[in-house]
């Protein structure tokens, strides 16, 4: 459709643009909003800077951990059987989830997690 409204000019880069990859890292790294890498065993890969300071725990103390590992003792047997059963599915787009985690000192952390394969 034909306006008669010019669509300005936009400026290229001069420089090229880094690869998905650095694109994709520098947005985790840099939210505000906690996030984790989970390998297909569901343990946690990486973990951003949010994430240590939502659950009070470094990224070395979060690696390899399960949430249901996190999760305090009232939601560790749901959240155990949740991740059963996302392991057992052939074919898993994704899951979401809330979960109250047990932080380091004591504080509540209630998460709602959102995973995508």
């Amino acid at each position: 459709m034909d306006d008669g409204v010019e669509a300005p000019q936009v400026d290229r880069p001069s420089e090229p643009l880094p690869d998905a990859s650095e694109l994709v890292r520098g947005a985790f790294t840099a939210s505000t909003i906690g996030m984790a890498v989970l390998g297909l065993d569901l343990r946690i890969v990486l973990a951003n800077g949010a994430l240590e300071a939502l659950l009070g725990r470094s990224a070395a103390e979060l690696a390899g951990r399960r949430l249901s590992d996190l999760a305090c003792r009232e939601d560790r047997v749901a959240t155990q059987r949740h991740e059963r059963e996302v392991l057992a599915a052939a074919a898993v787009a994704g899951f979401h989830v809330e979960v109250q985690v047990a932080r380091p000192d004591a504080a509540p952390c209630w998460l709602e997690v959102t995973a995508s394969v």
